[in-house]
């Protein structure tokens, strides 16, 4: 008896053209939230520094178009599904540029809410900040920016030990989170009347420091793509050691 298969079709070269122009439609919708996020950020920090109303304006108001974007890449998902329903490698892309913009559409509420602190501090007629704990939020920002930015780089290459640098960065973002804090708390012991103003740093301190886990996050989704590995839960030096990744 002949138990010969048939042959598999061949995949309709106009669908597999049609899902690559939608996937890299939607790759640049995530660049183009990425570039809008680190502006933001730059620019609430800058408005602190300064008090500069405007610039803080501008970086609340800029939510809206980040929105927008997050929810056009959103929607480019299903349709990504249904075009062609990829699976193992293609599948863990499309889901993971998925959370990369849920991801970024977070960093730029963070960086809204900054902004919105200056409204606040500039309505209330007070003066930026321009001690100690304006020195800490532009150290923090610096190091949320680059973490962003890396992060942001090695999704666009798709470079893995880009990725796990930035993963591992995160243990140090931390500590000089926790080291801001302490220092801030000198500040009010120093001078009562500075309360108020260090609750507004916290908020500025705490909002860069989650601009960093988005950062982290969007390397673990790069490393989630390319490797199928879950490493949410791993101790980052495990990535560095034992060849965890080569498998």
């Amino acid at each position: 008896m002949d138990t010969e298969k048939p042959p598999v079709a061949a995949e309709d070269p106009h669908i597999v053209s049609r899902y690559d122009a939608e996937l890299r439609e939607l790759h640049k919708l995530v660049a183009d939230m990425g570039e809008l996020a680190l502006g933001q950020i730059r620019s609430s920090v800058e408005a602190l520094a300064t008090g500069d109303l405007s610039l803080a304006r501008q970086v609340v108001s800029l939510d809206a178009k980040l929105n927008n974007l997050d929810i056009d890449s959103k929607e480019k998902v299903p349709a990504l599904f249904a075009i062609r329903a990829p699976v193992a490698r293609d599948m863990r892309l499309v889901l993971s540029l998925y959370n990369v913009a849920d991801l970024l559409e977070r960093a730029g509420d963070e960086a809204k809410n900054i902004g919105s602190t200056v409204v606040r501090l500039f309505e209330e007629d007070r003066l930026p900040a321009t001690s100690e704990p304006m020195r800490d939020v532009t150290h923090l920002a610096e190091l949320a920016m680059s973490m962003l930015e890396r992060a942001m780089m090695s999704f666009g290459t798709r470079d893995l030990e880009l990725a796990v640098d930035v993963v591992r960065c995160d243990a140090t973002m931390n500590s000089e989170f926790r080291s801001a804090l302490r220092r801030l708390s000198t500040f009010i012991l120093e001078d009562a009347r500075n309360l108020g103003h260090a609750i507004d740093m916290v908020v500025v301190f705490k909002s860069l420091e989650r601009i960093g886990d988005c950062a982290k996050n969007i390397s673990e989704n790069l490393i989630y793509s390319i490797k199928g590995k879950d490493i949410r839960h791993l101790h980052p030096d495990t990535l560095a050691r034992g060849g965890y990744l080569d498998t």
